[in-house]
């Protein structure tokens, strides 16, 4: 797709898994040096751009038409500054745990596997959330999205409550 100029890859990538089984591999295969000078930073804007209409296009697959707030949450990882951590989560929670139910009725993707990513991406957005301290730590633990995760989740969870306990102020 000519429009997806700074993401043509990421773009044929979600158009081949439609066909064929694809899967990331857990190891480092090439070296990416970056620098200031570098495409994706000269094009930044535009890369983020095409890579949050490729995202739309793969929720609308799935039946989810997300407003404008939902869009806010699925490209974000950290609250703002007019919004509470706590307040942050619990919308993130929701919005992540409405992903997994609309796919478990449209069978779009296979449930265990999107199971794992949005877990990741729970447990991503509470790492990057620490500021609240014990707050977040709990907030992780507590959700239905750390209940559903892997089974070798404890250390995630020690890494959340590390970083939480270092960020009490």
């Amino acid at each position: 797709d000519e429009a997806l100029n700074c993401a043509e890859d990421y773009d044929l990538w979600t158009r081949c898994s439609e066909y064929f089984p694809i899967a990331n591999i857990d190891e480092v295969l090439l070296l990416y040096r970056i620098h200031k000078k570098s495409a994706y930073h000269i094009h930044k804007q535009e890369t983020i751009n095409a890579n949050q209409k490729i995202k739309m296009g793969l929720l609308e697959k799935m039946g989810l038409k997300p407003g404008e707030e939902e869009q806010h949450l699925h490209n974000s990882l950290k609250s703002e500054n007019h919004e509470t951590v706590h307040l942050f989560l619990g919308k993130e929670e929701k919005w992540l745990s409405k992903i997994i139910a609309t796919n478990h009725e449209s069978h779009v993707y296979k449930d265990n596997s999107l199971n794992k990513i949005i877990y990741k991406r729970w447990r991503t957005i509470c790492g990057f959330n620490t500021s609240q301290g014990l707050q977040t730590w709990k907030t992780f633990k507590a959700s239905q999205l750390y209940k559903s995760g892997p089974n070798e989740k404890l250390i995630d969870s020690i890494k959340i409550l590390m970083k939480s306990l270092l960020r009490i102020r």
